[in-house]
């Protein structure tokens, strides 16, 4: 397991991470549609999918699928 590095900021300390950065994709209609789909229906796995960094290529797969 990595150890994880803390910052002191004011009386906190806090996490020194950084989410993976992923090559920006253009959505396209069905791959906007999932997105909202997923903020307002299906917010943990958009979450999930968000912090692993594998949102764009889900959105992107679903774009090729459609």
């Amino acid at each position: 397991m990595k150890d994880i590095e803390y910052i002191k900021e004011g009386d906190y300390y806090l996490p020194n991470i950084k989410a993976p950065i992923e090559k920006r994709y253009q959505l396209g209609k069905y791959a906007r549609m999932k997105l909202e789909y997923l903020k307002e229906h299906r917010k943990v796995q958009y979450q999930e999918l968000l912090i692993e960094g594998k949102l764009d290529a889900y959105l992107r797969n679903i774009d090729e699928e459609a």
